[in-house]
């Protein structure tokens, strides 16, 4: 779970630092192709070790993030080498509050639906076996 939300730990940077000046998805914690680095060094550390298992787990949240931002999200997925975002969809400008624009789409579903699904994954398994 911690690698899934520590891309955007960037935010921090952007309200606090960068005054918002800059998209927070052009930062490297956001560069895919910074987690797929992370993860190829995790998977290779598997060879030797396998404490390396939570830090692949970790860079592969990442990974998910990454693509999950890509549903509405513009995400530069060759930064550093090519500054141009990309997205699947877009969430038009409809209503404010900006923040209701994301809560009201549909792709707002995906994610609550992922959430339903890790409940559920968590409270399966924790349920003791007769």
């Amino acid at each position: 779970m911690l690698g899934a939300v520590a891309p955007d730990f960037d935010l921090l940077y952007f309200y606090l630092v960068d005054q918002r000046q800059t998209h927070h998805h052009q930062y490297f914690s956001h560069w895919p192709l910074c987690w797929i680095a992370l993860t190829l060094i995790a998977a290779a550390a598997l060879r030797w070790s396998r404490h390396a298992l939570p830090l692949l787990a970790f860079d592969l949240g990442g990974l998910l993030h990454m693509a999950l931002d890509t549903l509405v999200g513009d995400i530069w997925w060759f930064a550093p080498l090519l500054d141009r975002p990309f997205a699947l969809f877009s969430v038009p400008a409809l209503y404010q509050p900006w923040w209701l624009n994301f809560i009201l789409h549909w792709s707002f579903a995906v994610e609550l639906a992922i959430c339903a699904w890790a409940w559920w994954v968590y409270h399966a398994r924790s349920r003791p076996t007769p």
